[in-house]
């Protein structure tokens, strides 16, 4: 008989008598241990040699038992039995080994970038993800805005240049991001505007919603005037800028009044200034 032969029958043996080989091993399992460890011993060598002649074939192996779902489900059974044992273990080593492991880190991020990348792109957008994120948020509101304050003062002129960049090189994409997100959220936004809009007239009508020169309160009919003139050309200046956020923005600046539109027609002619330039 062969040895191929003989590897087969045994293999056939084991796999026939598997409940009683498992059970004689759970009831003998020290007496066995015992056994096994003075084998070890004995026959040291043979093992050593063994392991640095067959190093990649039992890696292979290894990886493939792991990879298949016999060794997913054993693995998973044992983490869950041997938790807190594995815990502190992982726990002492990352303490005793922080050089090895931050050098091996470094080098495995070098050189699986783009891999690593995708997976963190993969788990974002999954309901996990969102859900750790939004807890985060909650959780670190104060942190995470001094963060955000500290790395836009110290990166302000990098921050600048990589949003023109980026707006130059996206209109599209944004245009439809920000129609989207106005759709999405057009009668909070709808209301947001109407609550600032009230808050900045009642500001510049002396603590009223209502025209400085003749007191008419219809909102409909209110908008901001510049006391010296040249609104239009300071609109200009503000590009796509709204007015009434530019004047929240710069903590409700002087030089602006609430008047209706017939007020500001009638101050327009009499100061002669220029249509639209209120």
């Amino acid at each position: 008989m062969t040895k191929e032969e003989i590897a087969r029958k045994n293999k056939e043996y084991r796999y026939a008598h598997k409940r009683e080989r498992s059970e004689y091993l759970q009831a003998n399992k020290a007496e066995i241990a015992i056994v096994a460890h003075r084998y070890y011993q004995t026959h040291k060598a043979q093992y050593t040699e063994y392991r640095r002649t067959h190093k990649e074939d039992r890696a292979r192996q290894n990886k493939e038992y792991r990879q298949s779902p016999k060794g997913k489900e054993a693995r998973a059974a044992y983490i869950q039995t041997h938790k807190e044992e594995l815990d502190n273990y992982y726990k002492e080593y990352r303490q005793t080994h922080k050089k090895e492991i931050a050098k091996y880190d470094k080098e495995y991020n070098r050189t699986h970038r783009e891999e690593l990348r995708r997976k963190g792109k993969e788990y974002y957008q999954t309901p996990k993800a969102l859900e750790v994120r939004t807890e985060y948020n909650q959780t670190h509101k104060e942190e995470i805005a001094k963060r955000h304050k500290t790395y836009s003062e110290t990166h302000k002129e990098e921050l600048q240049r990589y949003r023109k960049e980026y707006s130059q090189t996206h209109k599209e994409e944004l245009i439809k991001r920000r129609r989207f997100q106005y759709l999405k959220h057009k009668e909070r936004l709808q209301l947001e505007r109407v609550v600032l809009r009230r808050k900045i007239l009642t500001h510049y009508g002396n603590g009223k919603l209502a025209c400085v020169e003749c007191g008419f309160d219809d909102i409909r009919a209110l908008s901001l005037d510049h006391i010296g003139g040249n609104g239009a050309t300071h609109r200009r200046e503000l590009g796509g800028t709204d007015i009434y956020d530019w004047v929240e923005a710069n903590n409700y600046p002087k030089g602006l009044q609430t008047l209706c539109m017939n007020c500001q027609w009638v101050k327009r002619v009499t100061n002669k200034e220029v249509v639209g330039g209120g």
